[in-house]
């Protein structure tokens, strides 16, 4: 008896042991902001076969199935670094329908992309983003498991401003709980830019673009993320 105690013993702390770490920090409550971003964001128009699984019956769409691709990443030091992010979205049929998340990826910090899934209700991968703007030449890719899923490259124009804005997104989440995440942006230099090369890889492969509309360069980029409309109180611990 005292042997099968023994093993009993030894065989729990050997799975508790091999178990992984229990990720009980707190999350710190909203607004998030991110600072010194660098981003390039793509605007296409979607083959609608190819999007048919990711279209939301509640949703109201554009006429014409719109949307874009975006990366970015920050190099700022703080609780989020190092940030980046990448998704793809559907717009709505105007500026309050907002746009429909169907991909997204952020990391490599866990707790950004803990933030996205759990105060957002985004179902948002663990990746590694990488945006690079140099000599007007910026090249985006994003990484999944050390996986490459996404590329795009562009030549950015001498067409820029310094600009802000903001955009309504819906979350891509499959659950009851609803959020509805209000961000702004502000930018010391949005430049335009020509498409050179759109890569769909993975996971993305089967999405297929019809017709590329424009692009941008973002530098020196704020984003504020705001207060959800809905917390997803019931994911947050």
């Amino acid at each position: 008896m005292k042997y099968l105690l023994l093993i009993a013993i030894l065989f729990s702390k050997s799975l508790y042991a091999g178990a992984p770490p229990v990720d009980d920090k707190p999350i710190p409550p909203p607004p998030y902001t991110i600072n010194n971003v660098n981003q390039l964001s793509i605007g296409v128009e979607w083959e609608y076969a190819s999007l048919e699984n990711f279209l939301d019956k509640s949703f109201q769409y554009s006429t014409v199935l719109t949307g874009g691709i975006t990366i970015l990443n920050s190099k700022n030091k703080d609780n989020f670094s190092p940030f980046s992010g990448a998704y793809a979205w559907i717009d709505g049929k105007d500026e309050e329908s907002g746009k429909h998340i169907i991909f997204s990826t952020y990391g490599p910090n866990k707790l950004i992309n803990k933030i996205m899934n759990r105060v957002y209700n985004i179902d948002t991968t663990l990746g590694s983003n990488k945006v690079t703007l140099i000599n007007n030449n910026a090249s985006a890719r994003t990484s999944i498991r050390k996986k490459n899923v996404l590329s795009l490259s562009a030549k950015m124009t001498n067409e820029c401003e310094s600009t802000r804005g903001n955009m309504k997104i819906l979350n891509n989440a499959k659950t009851n709980s609803s959020v509805n995440n209000y961000l702004s942006w502000s930018s010391k230099k949005v430049c335009k830019a020509e498409v050179g090369n759109i890569n769909l890889n993975g996971q993305l492969k089967d999405i297929k673009i019809k017709n590329i509309l424009w692009a941008k360069t973002y530098e020196n980029m704020t984003i504020i993320f705001t207060n959800p409309l809905k917390l997803a109180i019931n994911n947050i611990k």
